[in-house]
């Protein structure tokens, strides 16, 4: 055999071979934990993943890079259902943002359900609200046990990934490997219109 011949055969198994490790390394990025139903959403590795359907199978997106102190959002942003509480600029940290979630006759009195904002990417954040005898509350839908999505099911809170049970009127965590309460977000009802208070997603 020539010396081109096996320097050919060389070169093709060498990218055979780093294909390979490129794909292995593309999988660890990924999170371990696989989706059970598409809008699931994890936080692992300091990015935010939601489960997509590709073809007949439910895999994580790309993710989104969790940023402590993004910038701020224009003033003039194309997303209507949002006003920012503080519209002057400012280099400092991210304005806590008045976000719309619903109509107020979208939520009967004792009921709790589970809202996606969408932002002008198609990209979205659920927020649980439910409307208690006390008022208004608003949660994080995040499992804190390992970051998976919590769903509405009979009237219960809970997480599938792993059984936890939560509170809808407190958020706090009644059974399973979870147990600190769900991330909460001040609610206001403003001329017919639930709002979340949240920084811009």
């Amino acid at each position: 055999m020539s010396s081109f011949n096996r320097r050919g055969i060389l070169i093709a198994s060498l990218g055979i071979l780093f294909s390979g490790f490129n794909a292995a390394v593309g999988a660890l990025e990924q999170p371990a934990l696989k989706p059970k139903r598409v809008g699931q959403v994890i936080v692992w590795r300091n990015k935010k993943y939601t489960a997509i359907k590709s073809g007949k199978k439910i895999i994580w997106n790309k993710g989104i890079t969790i940023v402590s102190t993004p910038s701020p959002k224009n003033s003039q942003s194309p997303m209507p259902q949002a006003s920012v509480a503080d519209a002057k600029p400012s280099s400092g940290p991210p304005k806590i943002t008045e976000i719309r979630i619903a109509a107020s006759n979208d939520l009967s009195a004792g009921e709790t359900k589970i809202f996606m904002n969408k932002d002008s990417y198609g990209r979205g954040k659920p927020y649980i609200i439910t409307r208690s005898n006390k008022g208004l509350v608003a949660f994080d839908n995040v499992c804190t046990h390992e970051g998976c999505g919590v769903e509405l099911e009979n009237h219960k809170l809970i997480c599938k990934c792993h059984i936890s049970y939560f509170d809808s009127n407190t958020g706090k965590a009644i059974s399973g490997p979870a147990n600190a309460p769900l991330k909460s977000y001040e609610v206001k009802e403003s001329n017919g219109e639930i709002f979340v208070l949240d920084f811009p997603w």
